[in-house]
């Protein structure tokens, strides 16, 4: 029953962070003096990026303090509704509604059906922590090289990186299921909430 409990609260934290990115991504997209702003100004994004990464460490460290921890993820869920919405705002400026608009439900359908998946299923995700976390180094180190170099990611780019959070979608459902504290709920509900960003944010690349 207490693990049940902490399921539901962390999916339904999960559940308002989703809406709230939506929702603040829509109004970029859609509030043409605030496109026009975030199209042609850079600091918003830098600031962001710096403070996100802030409120990652402040969060690990208040994890368990109520209401600290609702605070920063609060906090934290606004920011990177921003930095989604960014990316998001950039791609509808160019024309590609129909691109976010396909990502958004692909990402969707393809998290309830990993969700389901793990939930029912009985295999032991354990084997796939220390693939995944040389997984994602590996593909940060690539992005900072693409990035100081200037050259292109490509498809193949993006392709691993849907690949890789598709795994981290089901290694850290099985975390929520079997290893994690129910007092962690906040730290479950920023791995999903990541997962799925992640997960979105390279399927458009790869759209």
């Amino acid at each position: 029953e207490t693990r049940r409990l902490f399921i539901r609260k962390v999916y339904s934290i999960l559940s308002v962070q989703l809406v709230l990115t939506g929702v603040v991504s829509t109004f970029m997209a859609m509030h043409v003096p605030t496109q026009i702003y975030v199209l042609t100004h850079g600091w918003p994004v830098t600031l962001s990026m710096v403070t996100s990464i802030a409120l990652i460490v402040a969060l690990m460290c208040y994890k368990d303090k109520h209401p600290e921890n609702m605070y920063l993820l609060a906090t934290f869920t606004i920011v990177e509704a921003f930095l989604v919405g960014t990316t998001t705002t950039a791609y509808c400026a160019a024309g590609y509604e129909g691109v976010v608009l396909e990502a958004v439900f692909l990402t969707g359908a393809i998290f309830i059906g990993l969700t389901l998946f793990t939930f029912q299923s009985k295999i032991d995700f354990s084997f796939l922590g220390a693939a995944l976390s040389m997984g994602l180094g590996a593909l940060i180190l690539w992005g900072l090289f693409a990035m100081l170099f200037g050259v292109q990611t490509g498809y193949a780019y993006a392709l691993i990186g849907c690949i890789l959070f598709s795994g981290y979608i089901l290694f850290d459902t099985w975390l929520i299921m079997d290893r994690l504290s129910p007092s962690e709920y906040v730290l479950a509900a920023i791995m999903l909430y990541l997962d799925i960003i992640n997960f979105f944010l390279y399927l458009l690349q790869l759209l």
